[in-house]
């Protein structure tokens, strides 16, 4: 407990001298083993990691073989090390240890897959993939769901549009799981498109079956309140509430929740205007995301208050550079509106000094 404390506040050397400790006196606890290993990866510890991924195999043979996990953290300290072939190979070593487990979870392998895109690149991992994907195995429809999403998190959408479609058309054979993870990326997937009728009509499907899902009541408030032909606020409001319910159930708080419903009542406007920016000042006291201060920004201009309102959208600005300096897909059109959202601050923060006495 000590160790994870410490590893919480970034102590992370304190907390492996500690959870090493307890390994000294437990050394065949698995459950600490692995806390050990996160901690030395949370830590960025990339030689200690490396080095105790080869002492756990040297002197472990059955974890050698079966270890999947060990070897996910070995690719991971590896590829920190600039040692990219070596890393490869370690993921694909856990990977055929999943694929040799008749009982073992699909989702243990998309996990790996997504580990390779965040730690190697995105097109090792659509390699990968895509190998799985044209299989003849009736997994196969689902690895056309991990491929469309691996396709979207490189920013080509049109190619993942087209990889769900492909997945959709043999939802037939998924089993209900899967169908529900493929109903939420062909969403996300439309969304970034912009084709949200499709989108629209994939996450009502899904809350059929999964009535609580806080992605699709998110999406679904945007969809109606800014991508419809015909604005539905009150449609817009209820799927916000319904999602803040769901969040509030869960005891948790969720930035982007908060923002979407902050945001409709922002769009609502009248009374519901205040009612939103404290949503939206909630929402970044959770966690700052881009789109939340923007809104703000908007906000703060409806209430004709151009000083703050640059304030958030300058900050939503940094935010959305932070995003591209990280190399990260960002949404062209968010950062279009900020801008445009900055030239009309800009323009009432002239006014309002023009009229000073």
């Amino acid at each position: 407990m000590l160790a994870k404390m410490y590893s919480a506040r970034a102590m992370h050397e304190r907390a492996a001298l500690k959870i090493r400790e307890a390994l000294t006196i437990d050394p065949s606890n698995g459950d600490l083993l692995r806390d050990y290993l996160d901690i030395l990866e949370a830590g960025r510890m990339w030689p200690q990691l490396l080095a105790e991924t080869d002492r756990v195999f040297s002197v472990d043979k059955n974890m050698a073989e079966k270890g999947w996990w060990v070897h996910v953290k070995r690719a991971v300290a590896l590829s920190n090390v600039d040692r990219k072939q070596e890393a490869m190979a370690a993921f694909i070593k856990a990977m055929d240890i999943v694929q040799a487990d008749k009982t073992a979870d699909q989702d243990v392998l998309i996990a790996i897959i997504d580990k390779i895109r965040m730690t190697l690149d995105n097109e090792r991992a659509i390699a990968r993939a895509t190998m799985l994907a044209n299989g003849k195995t009736p997994e196969a429809a689902l690895w056309k769901v991990v491929l469309a999403y691996l396709y979207l998190q490189g920013g080509d959408n049109e190619t993942a549009e087209k990889k769900i479609e492909e997945a959709r058309s043999q939802s037939a054979v998924m089993e209900e799981k899967n169908l529900i993870t493929c109903l939420s990326v062909a969403g996300n997937i439309y969304m970034a498109s912009g084709h949200f009728d499709k989108a629209r009509s994939a996450y009502e499907d899904l809350l059929v079956k999964r009535p609580d899902d806080l992605g699709a009541l998110n999406n679904l408030a945007c969809v109606f309140a800014e991508h419809s032909a015909t604005p539905d606020m009150t449609k817009a409001l209820e799927y916000s509430q319904r999602a803040v319910a769901v969040m509030n159930q869960r005891n948790s708080q969720d930035a982007s929740v908060l923002d979407t419903v902050g945001w409709m009542n922002v769009l609502a406007g009248g009374p519901k205007l205040d009612a939103g920016i404290d949503f939206l000042v909630n929402s970044i006291k959770v966690n700052e995301i881009a789109e939340a201060q923007y809104h703000l920004g908007e906000a703060y201009l409806k209430k004709n208050l151009p000083e703050p309102a640059k304030r958030s959208l300058s900050r939503a600005g940094e935010l959305i550079q932070e995003r591209i300096d990280k190399k990260q897909v960002i949404d062209e059109n968010l950062k279009k509106r900020i801008e445009e959202a900055s030239a009309r601050a800009d323009k009432a923060l002239l006014d309002l000094r023009a009229a000073a006495p």
